[in-house]
């Protein structure tokens, strides 16, 4: 996994906390559907982990 770079840092302080969530998902690696998938679960207050092999 590769950590945030500068310019994703300044966008996410200019974002909602979705956005800078859907960020971070797409920087492990998630696609788009993936990342839906997860936020929908994280709004029912459920935790998801996500790894990387």
């Amino acid at each position: 996994m590769e950590e945030l770079g500068f310019m994703d840092s300044i966008k996410n302080i200019f974002s909602s906390r979705g956005d800078e969530l859907r960020n971070k998902m797409d920087a492990a690696g998630l696609t788009s559907s993936e990342a839906a998938e997860a936020e929908a679960q994280l709004d029912t207050g459920r935790l998801v982990i996500v790894a990387k092999k």
